[in-house]
């Protein structure tokens, strides 16, 4: 979820729009989503 490098915190996932700061986005195959409120995202999928 976070990674630390030279005393500064990088966030590994985005978090969700509607929740705000904390609570992330699961990544699955097609799409990005909360667990808490049920906010969605696409992926865009080429082909």
């Amino acid at each position: 979820m976070y990674k630390v490098e030279n005393g500064e915190v990088e966030r590994l996932r985005k978090t969700c729009p509607r929740c705000g700061p904390g609570i992330f986005l699961a990544n699955h195959d097609e799409r990005l989503a909360c667990g808490k409120c049920g906010y969605t995202e696409f992926k865009k999928t080429t082909g």
